[in-house]
């Protein structure tokens, strides 16, 4: 056999002990590191516990300062005004006083270096809220001039600026200990990280060796995706199609919803407007006869009387909320700037109208559409917006209508545009697309507010932004 043959042989042997030794030492290092990590995380546990205590032990002082201030703010808000009712956090804080230092109390009961600041803010605190007590017992001992020279004295100044101050030495303190502790959590997980990290590495060798067992997966893995995208694609297609259906089944309960509203703004202005004006006659022709011979019972028909022009006019929002008159007899144009005028009058924020009457006759399920979008818009300004002034503006482009509806306020999120069932974008959406135009929600310009648009095209025309 000649050397290269020889080498070669050698070869073939050796290479099964060294994929076994590594093999081996592989799965060594792997126990080891986890039993590392198990170390490590159990350092790291209680790293966080010390870091968590700390922020309690802070908390709890910041306790008895809040307590303290709230007792204060109580007191001087019934010195001002003479109310009980301004006393309720005081009292609060006295009853949860007690709490608040045996609390701390417990918590540093071993702490050296808190424990002489501990005690003078408990002997503090207990002067606090005696002088507290004191001038609210001078006050309702109508000692009144006495109680406003007692709080503009410097007493109540000298002992919370001494209780910031102590707060203040025991926050440092435990600070203090929280840098420390957050170095410690920092050098265990530098160290969990570095044996991870060789573990990896050595790891990352391992792997190479099973590359050729990887790549005999290829096939097998190829024909899986090709059998889900096929899948995907069908599912696809099912999403569509569903989709599909429940946008028309939207439409036509929009059409259903638009025509019951209709209907019962028909039968509300029919039987219950007639009623209405009969009881009116009728309580008027009463009351004129009883002015002069029983006028007590006459002032009592008068308020009858103006409480059923209130309920004329309840019932008058009532039919224009279902169904907007206005359009049928003056138009779109009109109907939105009464729309307008009445939101102005409703909430007081003013509302400008840019609607002309050149527009013309619209399409009636153009015109509740629109409408429809214009009083929900107005609606979510009056919620969440916060704004000062509001806009409508209805314009017949070469192309179609155009509504757009902005305000100054805090303006919409992105993310809340972009969800389609929020601040009901979704009944709005759907009235645009079935009529074939475009609907967008957008911030408005140098980022201030919110627009809301819809564009509907007329026939044969192209849906434009």
């Amino acid at each position: 056999m000649s050397e290269p043959t020889q080498e070669m042989g050698a070869s073939r042997r050796v290479q099964p002990l060294t994929t076994t030794l590594l093999l081996v030492a592989t799965l060594a290092l792997i126990i080891g590191n986890a039993g590392s990590m198990v170390a490590n995380l159990d350092a790291l546990q209680n790293a966080a516990e010390d870091v968590d205590k700390t922020w309690q032990h802070i908390d709890k002082i910041r306790d008895v300062r809040r307590n303290i201030l709230d007792a204060e703010t109580g007191q001087r808000g019934y010195l001002l005004t003479g109310k009980r009712s301004y006393l309720e956090p005081y009292e609060a804080a006295l009853a949860n006083y007690q709490a608040a230092i045996s609390s701390l109390t417990q918590t540093l009961h071993d702490d050296s270096d808190n424990a002489p600041h501990l005690a003078s803010l408990a002997q503090l605190s207990a002067k606090k809220y005696a002088e507290l007590a004191h001038t609210i017992a001078a006050y309702e001992q109508r000692n009144i001039p006495g109680a406003p020279a007692l709080v503009a004295s410097d007493e109540g100044k000298d002992l919370m600026d001494k209780i910031r101050s102590e707060v203040a030495a025991m926050e440092a303190i435990e600070r203090d200990r929280l840098h420390i502790r957050n170095g410690d959590v920092f050098v265990q997980f530098r160290q969990s990280a570095l044996v991870s990290l060789g573990i990896a590495v050595i790891t990352m060798a391992t792997l190479l060796i099973f590359f050729l067992q990887i790549r005999r997966n290829v096939q097998l893995l190829e024909r899986a995706e090709a059998a889900l995208r096929q899948a995907n694609e069908s599912l696809e297609h099912t999403v569509a199609e569903r989709t599909s259906q429940l946008s028309f089944l939207s439409r036509h309960l929009l059409k259903v919803t638009e025509a019951e509203k209709a209907a019962l703004a028909s039968e509300i202005h029919d039987e219950l407007g007639s009623n209405l004006t009969a009881i009116n006659l009728d309580v008027s022709s009463v009351a004129s006869k009883l002015e002069g011979r029983e006028p007590a019972l006459a002032g009592r028909l008068k308020r009858a009387l103006g409480i059923l022009r209130e309920t004329v006019d309840v019932k008058r929002r009532i039919i224009q909320g279902l169904r907007p008159s206005l359009l049928d007899s003056l138009g779109i144009s009109a109907a939105m700037r009464m729309h307008c005028e009445e939101f102005t009058r409703r909430t007081g924020l003013p509302c400008n109208a840019e609607c002309p009457e050149e527009i013309g006759e619209v399409d009636p399920a153009w015109s509740i559409a629109l409408y429809r979008i214009a009083q929900e818009s107005l609606n979510n300004v009056t919620k969440y917006a916060k704004a000062k002034n509001a806009s409508v503006a209805l314009t017949k482009e070469e192309k179609g209508l155009r509504l757009r509806i902005s305000d100054d306020g805090v303006g919409i999120d992105s993310s809340i545009a972009a969800k389609p069932l929020s601040y009901g974008l979704l009944g709005m959406r759907e009235r645009v697309s079935a009529l074939g135009g475009v609907f967008v929600v957008r911030r408005g310009e140098g980022d201030v507010g919110t627009v809301v648009e819809a564009f509907i095209p007329f026939p044969g025309a192209v849906a434009a932004p």
